[in-house]
Protein backbone atom coordinates (compact mmCIF):
# COMPACT_ATOMS: atom_id res chain seq x y z
CA UNK A 1 0.00 0.00 0.00
CA UNK A 2 1.17 3.58 -0.66
CA UNK A 3 2.13 6.11 1.81
CA UNK A 4 -1.08 8.35 0.76
CA UNK A 5 -3.41 6.66 3.25
CA UNK A 6 -6.33 8.99 4.01
CA UNK A 7 -9.61 8.37 5.92
CA UNK A 8 -12.17 10.42 6.14
CA UNK A 9 -14.65 10.40 9.94
CA UNK A 10 -17.77 12.33 9.98
CA UNK A 11 -19.88 13.28 13.04
CA UNK A 12 -23.34 13.85 12.36
CA UNK A 13 -25.27 15.57 15.40
CA UNK A 14 -28.75 13.93 14.65
CA UNK A 15 -31.57 16.40 15.25
CA UNK A 16 -29.93 19.61 14.08
CA UNK A 17 -27.70 21.32 16.18
CA UNK A 18 -28.10 24.91 17.70
CA UNK A 19 -24.85 26.07 15.92
CA UNK A 20 -25.47 30.12 16.91
CA UNK A 21 -24.65 28.46 20.47
CA UNK A 22 -21.83 26.37 19.87
CA UNK A 23 -19.78 29.13 17.94
CA UNK A 24 -21.01 33.10 18.42
CA UNK A 25 -19.61 36.44 17.44
CA UNK A 26 -18.27 38.16 20.50
CA UNK A 27 -17.85 41.11 19.06
CA UNK A 28 -21.91 41.19 18.49
CA UNK A 29 -22.53 40.05 21.81
CA UNK A 30 -25.35 42.31 22.93
CA UNK A 31 -27.44 41.83 19.68
CA UNK A 32 -26.80 38.23 20.37
CA UNK A 33 -28.53 38.01 23.31
CA UNK A 34 -31.70 40.51 22.65
CA UNK A 35 -31.75 37.76 19.91
CA UNK A 36 -32.35 34.65 21.17
CA UNK A 37 -33.61 35.53 24.28
CA UNK A 38 -33.83 32.97 26.97
CA UNK A 39 -31.84 30.64 25.18
CA UNK A 40 -28.71 32.60 24.72
CA UNK A 41 -25.75 32.27 26.68
CA UNK A 42 -24.61 34.57 29.60
CA UNK A 43 -20.55 35.93 29.49
CA UNK A 44 -19.87 33.16 32.17
CA UNK A 45 -21.26 30.66 29.67
CA UNK A 46 -18.39 31.23 26.63
CA UNK A 47 -15.09 30.50 25.59
CA UNK A 48 -13.24 33.83 23.95
CA UNK A 49 -10.97 32.14 21.27
CA UNK A 50 -7.55 33.24 20.58
CA UNK A 51 -6.71 36.15 18.46
CA UNK A 52 -10.23 36.16 17.42
CA UNK A 53 -13.59 37.67 17.94
CA UNK A 54 -15.46 34.40 18.06
CA UNK A 55 -16.74 32.36 21.32
CA UNK A 56 -17.47 28.95 21.76
CA UNK A 57 -19.90 26.95 23.99
CA UNK A 58 -17.99 26.99 27.36
CA UNK A 59 -18.25 23.14 27.89
CA UNK A 60 -16.35 23.03 24.37
CA UNK A 61 -13.16 23.63 25.93
CA UNK A 62 -11.13 20.99 23.62
CA UNK A 63 -12.70 22.34 20.96
CA UNK A 64 -11.16 25.30 21.52
CA UNK A 65 -8.17 24.53 22.40
CA UNK A 66 -7.44 22.25 19.19
CA UNK A 67 -9.08 26.16 16.92
CA UNK A 68 -6.48 28.15 19.42
CA UNK A 69 -3.58 25.41 18.22
CA UNK A 70 -4.98 25.71 14.54
CA UNK A 71 -5.88 22.43 14.14
CA UNK A 72 -9.45 23.43 13.90
CA UNK A 73 -11.80 25.56 11.75
CA UNK A 74 -14.80 26.65 11.99
CA UNK A 75 -17.17 26.96 9.04
CA UNK A 76 -19.78 29.53 9.20
CA UNK A 77 -23.48 29.06 8.34
CA UNK A 78 -23.61 26.34 6.61
CA UNK A 79 -27.41 24.44 5.41
CA UNK A 80 -29.19 23.48 2.52
CA UNK A 81 -28.93 25.36 -1.01
CA UNK A 82 -29.85 24.92 -4.30
CA UNK A 83 -28.08 28.27 -5.11
CA UNK A 84 -27.14 31.26 -3.56
CA UNK A 85 -29.93 33.62 -1.56
CA UNK A 86 -30.58 36.25 0.73
CA UNK A 87 -33.85 38.27 1.43
CA UNK A 88 -32.47 40.36 -1.58
CA UNK A 89 -33.62 37.66 -4.05
CA UNK A 90 -35.70 35.25 -2.13
CA UNK A 91 -38.35 35.08 -4.02
CA UNK A 92 -36.60 34.38 -7.02
CA UNK A 93 -34.36 31.58 -6.60
CA UNK A 94 -35.39 27.76 -6.11
CA UNK A 95 -34.88 26.68 -2.45
CA UNK A 96 -34.99 22.90 -1.17
CA UNK A 97 -37.86 21.88 0.45
CA UNK A 98 -37.95 21.46 4.13
CA UNK A 99 -38.33 18.14 5.38
CA UNK A 100 -38.39 16.31 7.99
CA UNK A 101 -35.33 14.92 10.17
CA UNK A 102 -34.83 11.96 7.54
CA UNK A 103 -35.47 13.73 4.44
CA UNK A 104 -32.89 16.33 5.33
CA UNK A 105 -30.07 14.00 7.00
CA UNK A 106 -30.65 12.09 3.39
CA UNK A 107 -29.83 15.92 1.86
CA UNK A 108 -26.90 15.95 3.43
CA UNK A 109 -25.73 12.76 2.89
CA UNK A 110 -26.86 12.36 -0.81
CA UNK A 111 -26.42 16.00 -2.21
CA UNK A 112 -28.19 14.70 -5.23
CA UNK A 113 -30.88 17.30 -6.69
CA UNK A 114 -34.13 16.49 -7.71
CA UNK A 115 -33.17 12.48 -5.86
CA UNK A 116 -32.61 11.96 -2.23
CA UNK A 117 -32.91 7.95 -2.93
CA UNK A 118 -29.72 8.34 -5.30
CA UNK A 119 -26.56 7.23 -3.87
CA UNK A 120 -24.52 9.69 -1.36
CA UNK A 121 -21.82 11.90 -2.09
CA UNK A 122 -19.45 9.48 0.05
CA UNK A 123 -20.13 6.46 -2.25
CA UNK A 124 -19.45 8.46 -5.67
CA UNK A 125 -16.70 9.96 -4.31
CA UNK A 126 -15.53 6.42 -3.77
CA UNK A 127 -16.46 5.32 -6.69
CA UNK A 128 -14.74 7.32 -8.85
CA UNK A 129 -11.34 7.21 -6.91
CA UNK A 130 -11.87 3.57 -7.20
CA UNK A 131 -11.82 3.05 -3.49
CA UNK A 132 -14.97 1.31 -1.74
CA UNK A 133 -14.38 1.28 2.06
CA UNK A 134 -17.62 3.03 3.72
CA UNK A 135 -18.90 2.36 7.00
CA UNK A 136 -21.62 4.07 9.33
CA UNK A 137 -22.03 3.36 13.29
CA UNK A 138 -23.93 4.66 15.57
CA UNK A 139 -22.90 4.68 18.84
CA UNK A 140 -26.06 5.20 20.95
CA UNK A 141 -26.63 1.57 19.71
CA UNK A 142 -24.60 -1.01 21.63
CA UNK A 143 -24.15 -3.17 19.05
CA UNK A 144 -22.60 -1.26 16.86
CA UNK A 145 -19.60 -1.13 18.69
CA UNK A 146 -19.54 -5.12 17.76
CA UNK A 147 -19.90 -4.20 14.33
CA UNK A 148 -17.03 -2.65 13.27
CA UNK A 149 -15.70 -6.50 13.90
CA UNK A 150 -17.70 -8.00 11.74
CA UNK A 151 -17.70 -6.06 8.83
CA UNK A 152 -13.65 -6.27 8.86
CA UNK A 153 -13.35 -9.88 8.86
CA UNK A 154 -15.86 -9.60 5.91
CA UNK A 155 -13.54 -7.59 4.17
CA UNK A 156 -10.68 -10.39 5.10
CA UNK A 157 -12.94 -12.95 3.89
CA UNK A 158 -13.49 -11.32 0.54
CA UNK A 159 -10.76 -8.87 -0.39
CA UNK A 160 -7.38 -10.79 1.24
CA UNK A 161 -5.40 -13.74 1.59
CA UNK A 162 -4.60 -13.56 5.32
CA UNK A 163 -4.73 -15.64 8.04
CA UNK A 164 -5.18 -13.67 10.76
CA UNK A 165 -8.44 -12.78 11.71
CA UNK A 166 -9.74 -9.25 12.97
CA UNK A 167 -9.96 -10.22 16.42
CA UNK A 168 -5.71 -11.19 16.22
CA UNK A 169 -4.77 -8.21 15.09
CA UNK A 170 -7.39 -6.01 17.13
CA UNK A 171 -5.60 -7.89 20.05
CA UNK A 172 -2.52 -6.01 19.16
CA UNK A 173 -1.50 -3.41 21.81
CA UNK A 174 -4.26 -0.81 22.72
CA UNK A 175 -4.04 2.66 22.75
CA UNK A 176 -3.17 4.23 25.86
CA UNK A 177 -5.87 6.53 26.20
CA UNK A 178 -7.89 6.43 29.22
CA UNK A 179 -11.78 6.91 29.07
CA UNK A 180 -12.63 9.70 31.01
CA UNK A 181 -16.05 8.14 31.30
CA UNK A 182 -16.77 5.06 30.43
CA UNK A 183 -20.61 5.85 29.38
CA UNK A 184 -19.58 7.93 26.77
CA UNK A 185 -20.40 6.28 23.81
CA UNK A 186 -19.07 8.68 21.39
CA UNK A 187 -15.39 8.42 22.85
CA UNK A 188 -16.21 4.28 22.56
CA UNK A 189 -16.39 4.96 18.94
CA UNK A 190 -13.87 7.20 17.87
CA UNK A 191 -11.30 4.81 20.01
CA UNK A 192 -12.70 1.98 18.20
CA UNK A 193 -11.84 4.17 15.03
CA UNK A 194 -8.37 4.84 15.87
CA UNK A 195 -8.07 1.17 16.59
CA UNK A 196 -8.87 0.33 13.16
CA UNK A 197 -7.14 2.61 11.51
CA UNK A 198 -3.82 1.65 13.22
CA UNK A 199 -4.52 -1.33 11.20
CA UNK A 200 -4.20 0.24 7.92
CA UNK A 201 -1.57 -1.75 6.68
CA UNK A 202 -2.46 -5.09 7.82
CA UNK A 203 -6.10 -4.30 5.96
CA UNK A 204 -4.53 -3.05 2.61
CA UNK A 205 -7.13 0.11 2.65
CA UNK A 206 -5.77 3.27 1.44
CA UNK A 207 -9.13 4.90 1.48
CA UNK A 208 -11.65 4.49 4.38
CA UNK A 209 -14.45 6.70 5.29
CA UNK A 210 -16.90 6.08 8.59
CA UNK A 211 -20.04 8.00 9.82
CA UNK A 212 -20.95 8.22 13.18
CA UNK A 213 -24.01 9.50 14.44
CA UNK A 214 -24.47 11.02 18.03
CA UNK A 215 -28.92 11.40 18.81
CA UNK A 216 -30.10 14.04 21.23
CA UNK A 217 -29.60 17.20 19.44
CA UNK A 218 -33.32 18.08 18.22
CA UNK A 219 -33.57 20.54 21.46
CA UNK A 220 -37.63 21.14 21.46
CA UNK A 221 -36.95 21.84 25.62
CA UNK A 222 -34.53 22.36 27.63
CA UNK A 223 -31.71 22.96 25.34
CA UNK A 224 -29.43 25.22 26.96
CA UNK A 225 -29.50 22.42 30.33
CA UNK A 226 -28.83 19.64 27.82
CA UNK A 227 -26.49 21.20 25.88
CA UNK A 228 -24.53 22.03 29.14
CA UNK A 229 -24.75 19.03 31.04
CA UNK A 230 -24.89 16.10 28.42
CA UNK A 231 -24.34 16.57 24.32
CA UNK A 232 -21.17 19.50 24.47
CA UNK A 233 -19.44 17.45 27.11
CA UNK A 234 -20.13 14.35 25.54
CA UNK A 235 -19.03 15.94 22.50
CA UNK A 236 -15.91 17.81 23.85
CA UNK A 237 -14.32 14.51 25.93
CA UNK A 238 -14.92 12.24 22.70
CA UNK A 239 -12.72 14.50 20.50
CA UNK A 240 -10.46 15.03 22.94
CA UNK A 241 -9.39 11.47 23.72
CA UNK A 242 -9.71 10.93 19.91
CA UNK A 243 -7.34 13.12 18.66
CA UNK A 244 -5.03 11.67 21.40
CA UNK A 245 -5.31 8.42 19.99
CA UNK A 246 -4.62 9.61 16.35
CA UNK A 247 -1.61 10.84 17.38
CA UNK A 248 -0.14 8.03 19.27
CA UNK A 249 -0.57 6.12 16.15
CA UNK A 250 0.88 9.10 14.21
CA UNK A 251 -2.14 8.97 11.69
CA UNK A 252 -3.43 12.71 12.33
CA UNK A 253 -2.36 14.35 9.16
CA UNK A 254 -4.20 11.62 7.85
CA UNK A 255 -7.39 11.82 9.02
CA UNK A 256 -9.82 14.74 8.37
CA UNK A 257 -13.01 14.15 10.74
CA UNK A 258 -16.17 16.62 10.06
CA UNK A 259 -19.21 17.52 11.72
CA UNK A 260 -22.61 17.67 10.17
CA UNK A 261 -26.30 17.66 11.22
CA UNK A 262 -29.31 17.83 9.90
CA UNK A 263 -30.04 21.56 10.14
CA UNK A 264 -29.35 24.30 12.44
CA UNK A 265 -32.30 25.82 14.63
CA UNK A 266 -34.24 28.69 14.79
CA UNK A 267 -32.86 32.37 15.88
CA UNK A 268 -35.18 33.24 18.98
CA UNK A 269 -36.67 30.61 21.67
CA UNK A 270 -39.72 29.18 22.18
CA UNK A 271 -41.26 27.93 25.34
CA UNK A 272 -39.08 25.44 28.00
CA UNK A 273 -35.74 27.35 26.60
CA UNK A 274 -36.36 25.52 23.06
CA UNK A 275 -35.70 25.60 19.23
CA UNK A 276 -37.08 24.45 16.72
CA UNK A 277 -36.09 23.39 13.10
CA UNK A 278 -34.09 26.05 11.19
CA UNK A 279 -31.77 25.52 8.24
CA UNK A 280 -28.17 27.22 8.60
CA UNK A 281 -25.93 26.39 11.22
CA UNK A 282 -22.33 26.68 12.10
CA UNK A 283 -19.80 23.38 12.04
CA UNK A 284 -16.47 22.59 12.38
CA UNK A 285 -13.13 20.32 11.10
CA UNK A 286 -10.10 19.19 12.10
CA UNK A 287 -7.05 17.48 11.92
CA UNK A 288 -3.48 17.87 10.96
CA UNK A 289 -4.35 18.87 7.48
CA UNK A 290 -6.77 21.36 8.48
CA UNK A 291 -5.96 25.07 7.98
CA UNK A 292 -7.28 25.40 11.51
CA UNK A 293 -7.69 28.80 13.65
CA UNK A 294 -9.58 30.46 10.87
CA UNK A 295 -13.25 30.93 10.54
CA UNK A 296 -14.44 30.39 7.14
CA UNK A 297 -17.37 32.20 5.88
CA UNK A 298 -19.05 35.16 7.71
CA UNK A 299 -20.63 34.79 10.70
CA UNK A 300 -24.19 36.17 10.22
CA UNK A 301 -26.43 39.81 10.79
CA UNK A 302 -28.38 38.67 13.71
CA UNK A 303 -29.95 42.34 13.47
CA UNK A 304 -33.38 43.01 12.94
CA UNK A 305 -32.71 44.41 9.63
CA UNK A 306 -30.60 40.75 8.71
CA UNK A 307 -30.55 40.00 5.04
CA UNK A 308 -30.02 36.51 5.85
CA UNK A 309 -32.85 35.56 8.34
CA UNK A 310 -36.37 34.81 7.44
CA UNK A 311 -39.14 34.15 9.82
CA UNK A 312 -36.57 33.69 12.19
CA UNK A 313 -34.56 30.70 10.24
CA UNK A 314 -30.88 31.36 9.46
CA UNK A 315 -31.04 31.33 5.46
CA UNK A 316 -27.45 29.43 4.59
CA UNK A 317 -24.59 31.65 2.76
CA UNK A 318 -22.11 28.55 2.28
CA UNK A 319 -23.47 25.26 1.18
CA UNK A 320 -23.04 21.85 2.00
CA UNK A 321 -21.67 21.13 -1.60
CA UNK A 322 -18.70 23.29 -0.81
CA UNK A 323 -18.19 22.46 2.42
CA UNK A 324 -17.80 18.21 1.49
CA UNK A 325 -16.60 19.14 -1.70
CA UNK A 326 -13.47 21.02 -0.31
CA UNK A 327 -12.74 18.05 1.96
CA UNK A 328 -13.54 15.42 -1.21
CA UNK A 329 -10.63 17.42 -2.78
CA UNK A 330 -8.09 16.55 -0.03
CA UNK A 331 -9.69 12.94 0.38
CA UNK A 332 -8.24 12.67 -3.67
CA UNK A 333 -11.31 14.05 -6.28
CA UNK A 334 -9.89 15.60 -9.25
CA UNK A 335 -11.09 19.43 -10.19
CA UNK A 336 -12.74 17.92 -13.19
CA UNK A 337 -15.03 15.35 -11.11
CA UNK A 338 -16.42 17.85 -9.01
CA UNK A 339 -19.53 19.24 -11.08
CA UNK A 340 -20.55 15.25 -11.56
CA UNK A 341 -19.83 13.82 -7.74
CA UNK A 342 -21.72 17.44 -6.63
CA UNK A 343 -24.66 18.22 -9.37
CA UNK A 344 -25.40 21.96 -7.59
CA UNK A 345 -21.71 22.61 -7.29
CA UNK A 346 -21.69 24.84 -10.56
CA UNK A 347 -24.12 27.26 -9.04
CA UNK A 348 -21.88 28.85 -6.40
CA UNK A 349 -19.17 31.03 -6.28
CA UNK A 350 -16.68 28.88 -4.97
CA UNK A 351 -15.76 25.09 -5.11
CA UNK A 352 -13.16 25.06 -2.51
CA UNK A 353 -13.41 27.11 1.11
CA UNK A 354 -10.20 27.11 0.99
CA UNK A 355 -9.58 25.08 5.10
CA UNK A 356 -7.57 21.79 4.03
CA UNK A 357 -4.23 21.69 3.36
Amino acid sequence: MSNDYKTLVNIMLVGGNDGLNMLLDNDTYDMYKERRGSIALDKTEILVLNDSNLAVHSKLFNIAKLYNNKELAFVANVGPLMEHYTLDNYEKVEKPLKGSHNEMRRWVNSLNAGDLKKSGWIDRVLETIDVSVNYEIEPNNQKALNLLESTYKNLFRNCMSRSESITELLSLPKLEVVLKNDKNALMKSLLSLVEIIKLRFELGLPRQVYHVGVRGYDTHSFQKRTHKDKLYPQLDDAINDYVIGLKQIGMYNSVTTFITSDFGRTIYSGNNDSTDHGEGGHYFVFGGAVKGGKLYGEMPDLSKDSKVIKSNVLIPQIAWEQYVATISKWFGLSENDLDKIFPLLRNFYSNDLGFMK
